[in-house]
C-alpha cells in the first residue's frame, strides 16, 4: 500500500498507478521517487503527480479530493482610464480561486465607498482575469475612490484603494532646466500625467494630450490628429498613448520602425545630454 498523505485521507494500492488519470500519468514519468512502498518497493509518485497536476483522483473506496484544497480569490485594483468629464472606466484583475467567485467594485467620494457596481460571476480558475466596469453620471470637483472585491466559499478579499478625479491642474517641481515647469496655461482638466527625462505630458478629460519641455526628438510635439486617448505613458524622450479603439500611438525617439536611439549628444541651451 502507498500512503496517500493527510491531504488526501487514504491509501492507494500500488497497482492503482495504472488507474491514475492520463495527465497525472504523464507527470509520474517525469518525477523522481520520493518514497518507497514498504510492501513492494514501488516508487511513491502518485501523490506528487496529483499535487503537480491539480487533478482529482477517483479510485474505489477513496473520496475524491482536490489537490489544491480551498483558496480565496486574489484581486488587484488597477488605475482607472477613459476618464472624461462625467465618466470613467474602473480596472482590476482577479484570480477567482477554487470555487465560483462574485466580483465587484466598491466606489465613492471617500474610502467608505458606499456604492457597488459591476457584480460579475467568475468560474473556478487560477488564471488572472481582467475586470472592467464603466461609471457614468460623475460630478466634477470630487476625488473618487474605488477598489475591487471578490468573494468565494473560502473568503472575501478586498483590493487596495485607488483614486481619480475628472480633471485638475498640474504642478511641476524639481529640475526644470528644459522648461518642464512651464505648464500650458490651458491645462486645467488633466486626468493623467507623466514625466520623461526632459519633458512632461498630460492626458486631458476630452481625450487629447498636451506635452511640454525638452523637444529634441519631437517628444513634446503631440501629433495633431491624436484624439480619443484613454491612457498615457511617458518615456525618457518619447510617449505612448492608448486610444479608445485599442490602438497605440507613439511619438518622440525610437518611434520609427528600425530606428536606433543615437549615441550622439543633444545640445540644449546651457546643457547637453
Amino acid at each position: 500500500m502507498i500512503p496517500f498523505g493527510e491531504r488526501f485521507g487514504g491509501t492507494i494500492p500500488c497497482d492503482a498507478l495504472e488507474q491514475v488519470l492520463p495527465a497525472a500519468k504523464n507527470k509520474v514519468d517525469q518525477l523522481k521517487p520520493v518514497k518507497i512502498c514498504m510492501n513492494c518497493q514501488h516508487p511513491w509518485k502518485i501523490r506528487r503527480a496529483a499535487i503537480l497536476t491539480g487533478l482529482r483522483i477517483l479510485l474505489p473506496g477513496l473520496i475524491a479530493s482536490s489537490a489544491y484544497g480551498q483558496s480565496a480569490p486574489q484581486v488587484n485594483t488597477q488605475k482607472a482610464n477613459a476618464i472624461r468629464t462625467s465618466s470613467a472606466v474602473l480596472n482590476g484583475m482577479v484570480v477567482p480561486g477554487s470555487s465560483l467567485a462574485d466580483v465587484w467594485f466598491e466606489w465613492g467620494t471617500s474610502t467608505n465607498y458606499g456604492n457597488t457596481i459591476g457584480l460579475t460571476n467568475f468560474q473556478v480558475s487560477r488564471i488572472a482575469k481582467a475586470v472592467r466596469v464603466g461609471l457614468e453620471g460623475l460630478s466634477p470637483n470630487y476625488v473618487y475612490h474605488y477598489r475591487l472585491a471578490a468573494r468565494n466559499s473560502a473568503g472575501t478579499i478586498y483590493g487596495a484603494n485607488q483614486q481619480f478625479t475628472l480633471g485638475g491642474s498640474v504642478l511641476v517641481w524639481g529640475n526644470t532646466s528644459f522648461d518642464q515647469g512651464n505648464v500650458p496655461a490651458d491645462l486645467t482638466n488633466a486626468v493623467a500625467i507623466g514625466g520623461g527625462g526632459y519633458h512632461c505630458a498630460a492626458l486631458r478629460n476630452d481625450g487629447t494630450i498636451s506635452a511640454w519641455g525638452g523637444n529634441a526628438y519631437g517628444q513634446a510635439t503631440v501629433p495633431t490628429d491624436l484624439t480619443n486617448a484613454v491612457a498615457l505613458s511617458v518615456g525618457q524622450v518619447n510617449n505612448l498613448a492608448l486610444l479608445s479603439d485599442g490602438t497605440v500611438r507613439a511619438w518622440g525617439a525610437g518611434t520609427t520602425l528600425g530606428f536606433t536611439f543615437p549615441g550622439r549628444a543633444i545640445n540644449y541651451p546651457g546643457r547637453s545630454i
